[in-house]
């Protein structure tokens, strides 16, 4: 009995002799931004709060901007993200629009290269918290990608133009 109590001594003292080795954080390879909307703020911050988790280990630095209200129209929403992008220096950025309760899209630009990655994310069995945990690994795994060199999402129609004016012809 002495002798199993021993090894038993041995074998935990061993286990918890050295500390356990964690690398030193990885220096950040860029910013990613979500731009966060005033008019969901309660779910915006959820959001938020799940991708800051999710890219806990990523080595990105996250920001949240707070915007009033997203502009209307992918097109005007995208100018705005590559605007707060462009002033932030940010590798990525990213926001999602609710335009109704069953209804959420993620959108994740790489603005400097013009794509942008879109995705529906669907009402999920483990309720708002299940689809906000969607959204976090939806980011993550972009991000990922990007770091990895990966090319995500496509390139959006050029924004459509305008229509010259008819031209009024005035008899002589």
């Amino acid at each position: 009995m002495p002798l199993l109590r021993v090894s038993l001594i041995c074998l935990l003292g061993a286990l918890g002799a050295a500390p356990p080795v964690s690398a030193a954080p990885a220096k950040p390879r860029g910013t990613v931004v979500f731009v966060a909307n005033r008019a969901t703020a309660k779910a915006s911050r959820a959001v938020a709060r799940v991708i800051r988790s999710q890219l806990a280990d990523v080595p990105v630095r996250f920001q949240v901007v707070w915007v009033k209200r997203l502009p209307g129209g992918l097109a005007a929403q995208v100018v705005a993200a590559r605007r707060v992008g462009a002033k932030r220096g940010a590798l990525v950025v990213l926001w999602c629009n609710h335009p109704s309760v069953d209804q959420v899209f993620l959108f994740i630009t790489r603005f400097r290269e013009g794509r942008i990655l879109v995705r529906r994310v669907d009402p999920s069995r483990d309720g708002v918290l299940g689809r906000f945990e969607a959204i976090g690994a939806i980011v993550r795994s972009g991000v990922g990608a990007i770091l990895a060199g990966a090319r995500i999402g496509v390139k959006p129609p050029p924004p459509p133009r305008r229509a010259a004016p008819p031209r009024t012809v005035v008899p002589p």
